[in-house]
């Protein structure tokens, strides 16, 4: 019987000395200069992560989702999470729900079916306008509905949008997008997950380190994190 044979990746000449002179081991320099790592200070914080993580208000938009979101909660405006049918979808809107609910807000959750297609659709807009509700939440999708917010936007709904897929050339007419790939967003670290940035979000919303949070949530976190495939990298 036949196996296909491991096929091993070829590092850059210099990429072995350097790791080795950051105090790598063979085994250990081979393998990281394979992935393409050759700089000492980057490894460092992939071996030895300091546990910080970044201001959630670095990430555009973040100030206008915080403002909306609490004018909603202070008027006792229904709300609806509108979240995604995977497991990272699902891990961003049970972040966003406890900590939504936590502050007395009148929340509810919004999960498609995957026969009903990806994120927000006309049909779902209209049916959250006719239940009374006026502040449509997105988590893990939502960057690229161009004609879904301006359809809400017709409706009366106010949308807030929080994703972490690329965004097109053209942003949503929204309330706020926050989302770590957009080319004017300035926050240090790109590759979060859906429930990651949800749960920046909460930080946000609390007024607290990140790192307190991580009790609560770090579980969805890292449960959205492994499920979408993001690079184990970084916060």
């Amino acid at each position: 019987m036949n196996y296909p044979a491991w096929q091993m990746k070829t590092a850059e000449p210099n990429s072995e000395q350097v790791l080795a002179e950051a105090g790598c081991g063979v085994l250990l320099r081979r393998v990281l200069a394979a992935r393409g790592y050759d700089d000492a200070q980057v490894v460092h914080q992939l071996l030895e992560p300091g546990g910080e993580l970044s201001d959630p208000f670095l990430m555009k938009d973040m100030d206008k989702a915080v403002a909306r979101i609490q004018q909603a909660i202070e008027e006792e405006e229904p709300i609806v999470i509108y979240g995604d049918y995977d497991v990272d979808g699902i891990s961003a809107t049970a972040i966003l729900y406890e900590c939504l609910s936590s502050q007395g807000a009148h929340v509810r959750c919004k999960l498609p079916i995957r026969g009903s297609g990806y994120g927000l659709t006309r049909q779902a807009l209209e049916s959250l306008a006719q239940k009374g509700f006026s502040l449509v939440v997105t988590v893990d999708n939502g960057i690229s509905a161009i004609e879904e917010a301006a359809c809400a936007k017709e409706l009366g709904l106010d949308l807030v949008i929080t994703d972490h897929h690329l965004p097109g050339e053209t942003l949503p007419q929204a309330v706020a997008v926050v989302d770590p790939k957009r080319a004017d967003d300035e926050s240090p670290f790109k590759d979060l997950c859906g429930a990651g940035v949800a749960f920046k979000l909460c930080a946000a919303l609390e007024g607290c380190e990140p790192t307190e949070l991580l009790e609560m949530y770090g579980e969805f976190v890292a449960l959205g994190t492994v499920a979408d495939v993001m690079p184990l990298v970084g916060e």
